[in-house]
This record gives C-alpha cells, sequence and structure tokens, in this order.
C-alpha cells in the first residue's frame, strides 16, 4: 500500500507524534538560521518556500527513520493497544504504518470485497501486524498467515494472543514460488519492507536493488503456497499484498488455485500486471480491479 489518508488515522496519536515534530523543526530552524547567518552570504541565508520545504521535508524523514529505529530496539515499550470494539490491536504509536492499520477505515475497498463467510478458511500473505488476520478471525473457520518482517511478526503473534484467537496459524516466511530463502529490505515504512527480486544475497539482481538501503537487507526463509496449503479441505479466500512478489506467490499457489478455486484479492504491481492477466485467464478466473494496484480473482464457474 503506497497511499495514505491522515484523515483516518488514530489522530490522537497523530497529535502526539506532531507536537514532537513542531518542537524539533521549531528548533532546527533556529540553529539553521543561526548557521547560515554566520557562515552563508545573504543569498544563501534566503529563506526561500522551496528551501524551507525541502529542509523540514528531510528534518522529519531523519526523525521518523529515529523513531522507527528506536522501536525496533525496544518494541514492548513503545506499544499502545488500540480497542476497535470486537477485536484488540497491539501497535507502534510512532510507526506511520501501524497507527493507520488500525483505523476500522484502512483500506476500505479491500475490506468491501473480503466478504468472508463463518465456515470459510481464509489465507493472508504479507499479514503484517494482522490488519486482516484478526478481524477476520473472529467470524472465518480458520486463518493462516504469512509474514517475513521478524519485527511486524512479533505484532502479529502478540495481537493473536491479545485477542485470544485460537483459530490462527501464522508463518514468519514469506510466501515465494518455492521453499528455500531471499533477501528482504525492512524500510522505515515497514508496509513498504519486501523481497528484492533474484535468488539469495549474491545474486547481481539483488546487489544491484539493494543499494541505499544499507544495513537493512536480511535473508529470510520461504515457502510455497501449495507446500502448506494443498494439506487442507478447503481454502476459500487468499490475500496478497506482498510489494512486488506477487508473481512468485501466485506460481507458488498454481496447485491450490486450480484444485480449491479460491477467490484471490491482490496487489498487482505494474510490472507483473501482464502475466497476472494471462496466468488468470488460464485458471478460468475473472479479474474484476476494486482500486488502484488492487483487483479480485474469482473463478468464473463454482466448480468446488
Amino acid at each position: 500500500m503506497r497511499t495514505y489518508y491522515l484523515v483516518i488515522a488514530d489522530m490522537r496519536a497523530l497529535e502526539l507524534y506532531a507536537s514532537i515534530l513542531e518542537g524539533v523543526f521549531i528548533t532546527g530552524a533556529k540553529l539553521m538560521h543561526k548557521r547560515s547567518s554566520e557562515k552563508a552570504s545573504a543569498d544563501e541565508i534566503t529563506l526561500t518556500p522551496s528551501k524551507i520545504e525541502t529542509s523540514i521535508g528531510t528534518l522529519a524523514d531523519n526523525i521518523y527513520k529515529f523513531f522507527v529505529k528506536l522501536t525496533r530496539q525496544n518494541p514492548s515499550a513503545f506499544s499502545k493497544v488500540k480497542d476497535n470494539g470486537e477485536y484488540k490491536m497491539y501497535y507502534h504509536p510512532f510507526v506511520l504504518d501501524e497507527v493507520l492499520m488500525t483505523s476500522r477505515l484502512w483500506e476500505i475497498y479491500v475490506r468491501r470485497a473480503l466478504t468472508v463467510a463463518h465456515n470459510d478458511i481464509f489465507v493472508d500473505v504479507g499479514a503484517h501486524i494482522g490488519t486482516y488476520t484478526i478481524p477476520i478471525a473472529k467470524k472465518a473457520q480458520k486463518v493462516i498467515a504469512f509474514e517475513p518482517n521478524k519485527y511486524t511478526f512479533d505484532l502479529l503473534t502478540k495481537n493473536i494472543s491479545l485477542n485470544h484467537l485460537t483459530n490462527i496459524v501464522a508463518y514468519n516466511l514469506a510466501a515465494s514460488k518455492k521453499e528455500g530463502s531471499l533477501s528482504f529490505t525492512y524500510e522505515d515504512l515497514p508496509s513498504w519492507s519486501r523481497i528484492i527480486d533474484g535468488d539469495q544475497s549474491t545474486n547481481v539482481t539483488v546487489r544491484e536493488n539493494a543499494k541505499g538501503h544499507d544495513n537493512n537487507i536480511h535473508l529470510v526463509n520461504t515457502i510455497d503456497l501449495d507446500s502448506v496449503l494443498l494439506k487442507e479441505d478447503r481454502v476459500d479466500w487468499i490475500k496478497i499484498d506482498v510489494e512486488g512478489h506477487e508473481m512468485d506467490v501466485l506460481e507458488g499457489a498454481m496447485q491450490t488455485i486450480r484444485i480449491h478455486k479460491p477467490k484471490i484479492v491482490i496487489e498487482i504491481w505494474s510490472r507483473n500486471m501482464e502475466k497476472i492477466e494471462t496466468m488468470t485467464h488460464s485458471f478460468g478466473y475473472s479479474m474484476e480491479h476494486i482500486w488502484q494496484e488492487y483487483f479480485l480473482l474469482e473463478p468464473l464457474l463454482d466448480t468446488k
């Protein structure tokens, strides 16, 4: 997910976050002005709107990264509980992704498409902190969740325990086309964390894509969905949100799709669109656009 609407956020967390940033902005601006006045020429110290915007943007980015790093170092000390009535969620108030994801209005278009029934088996690929896993487990027969990010997986398991849910099986693995390992980049916006294309960290493609990520890249274990899901008597829904790795996920689930004919809600990056359209038609599925990069794939005929 790459579009954020602050109007749907937990405003209390955002107000706290904003108050901290405001204090730092003012202090930073005073220091910048003093330094410029002492060392720069008249032209260089002229504060244009673009200069102010660039400086504040850089400062805000650095502050946000600091809070994310602080949260990762001591996640328990910087967590809160959001009570949504039917379920509760741990989240980190300094991590914007999580503030937004604990809102009931997060990705309304996806929620509307996921018409999961009481006895359905739901598979959540890219489960994050349990944004869909937790509420859907309240009504589904079973939820099978995959999340490779060790930081968000920790919150996922805590949220499962917090809600006393026993019908969730969670894997700290990346769903892919085969069992093995791939390079994974931990981004400052956790929902952007993703598999970097290529097999193993020594791959040239991995090294090229890794530029600029510093030490945020680690190997994660992978598994194909067929290895897990073919053991199930049925699979009714699969949600896939894996930041560009969706083609590999589908290739690892081909037998499951052919046998169980699940409905699939999927985020599709443009580079994968043509291949997934071809694959969708080969499975005998329709493809409905939900919103932006999100699509609903459904079997044309109910052959279960």
